[in-house]
């Protein structure tokens, strides 16, 4: 039984991969409510990873759509990997991200954790990507904002090119690195393959059955695409088995 702390676990990629992992009959998921960087919370992870707790998955970051201040996606990776790999056998798992390249803050701050952890990381590896996938609290993330939206019409960017995952693809990678650590590579970047923005609200709108019209916009121009070293199923795919794993979930919990 592998014990796994889960940090951020009512993100949108924390509260998936805490849901799919607690699934597993192999782990044990454990979370927290306090805050970073409060000084209990710096206890409490310390305290955890001291009892035989063996991952961190740290889910815990900044998003534009929500702050102004992006210094927790840089001083925190720095700051678990600084004190929990030195003074344990905990493994942490880091999120990155497609916007590494960014010249903004947010871009920015996810470069230092990412500069630093292959530079100097002592326990932690990197699953980097782009995630789309369902929130428990809010609708500022793609998927939620689009199956939410109350329009008749939206625009939808053909010229913005993306090769991300699903958060529950992202859960299934990282699953398999904690079961096969020593197989992989400190940074791991899964890549479906590349499509617009535009196309990826056309099969959000088909696969979930949004009735809306999506109007293509080529004003905005921008190629996210990162060039993968894990080989991962078509975002179609992926999609069609996120919707189908958000209905089994709800079919399980009406008849509780």
């Amino acid at each position: 039984m592998k014990k796994i702390l889960v940090l951020g676990d009512k993100g949108m990629l924390g509260h998936m991969v805490k849901d799919f992992l607690s699934s597993k009959n192999d782990c044990f998921v454990l979370t927290t409510t306090s805050r970073w960087p409060n000084e209990d919370f710096k206890k409490i992870v310390k305290t955890f990873s001291y009892q035989n707790c063996e991952y961190i998955i740290n889910c815990i970051g900044a998003i534009p759509q929500k702050v102004k201040s992006f210094n927790v996606n840089s001083e925190l990776p720095i700051w678990l990997d600084d004190n929990i790999g030195q003074n344990s056998t905990c493994r942490i798992v880091h999120p990155g991200t497609d916007c590494e390249g960014d010249k903004d803050e947010y871009g920015l701050s996810k470069k230092r954790a990412a500069d630093f952890l292959i530079k100097n990381g002592v326990c932690t590896k990197i699953i980097k990507t782009s995630v789309v996938g369902p929130e428990l609290y809010s609708k500022n993330s793609l998927l939620e904002w689009f199956l939410n939206v109350d329009q008749e019409v939206i625009d939808g960017y053909s010229q913005f090119f993306w090769n991300g995952i699903t958060t529950l693809q992202w859960s299934l990678i990282c699953y398999d690195l904690i079961k096969n650590w020593n197989q992989f590579e400190t940074l791991t970047i899964p890549a479906s393959e590349c499509i617009s923005k535009f196309d990826l609200l056309m099969l959000v709108k088909n696969i979930f059955k949004k009735k809306i019209k999506i109007k293509k916009n080529a004003t905005i121009k921008a190629n996210k695409c990162l060039i993968g070293n894990l080989k991962v199923p078509p975002i179609e795919q992926q999609l069609f088995d996120l919707k189908k794993y958000i209905e089994d979930k709800d079919k399980n919990r009406e008849s509780i």
